[in-house]
């Protein structure tokens, strides 16, 4: 899996255990209003998931393929 973005970028990663999801996200408007929620934290997981914010896009794939493979997988931008 090879994936591009800038450098600079923050890369998010959008893990959501209820529908086995796990989202990459850039700088997009769902990454703008972050926040944490009763079920999903921030640089945490909680029960359905959390958003995680990683150093690089290897980080983010080696995550997923480690722990996250049964998944489906998205590059949402």
């Amino acid at each position: 899996m090879a994936l591009m973005c800038r450098k600079k970028d923050p890369i998010w990663i959008n893990i959501d255990d209820p529908t086995k999801k796990f989202t990459l996200h850039h700088q997009c408007r769902f990454t703008e209003n972050i926040k944490e929620t009763p079920y999903k934290s921030v640089n945490t997981l909680k029960r359905d998931g959390g958003w995680l914010q990683v150093d690089s896009l290897r980080v983010a794939e080696k995550l997923y393929e480690n722990s996250y493979s049964n998944y489906s997988f998205a590059n949402h931008c």
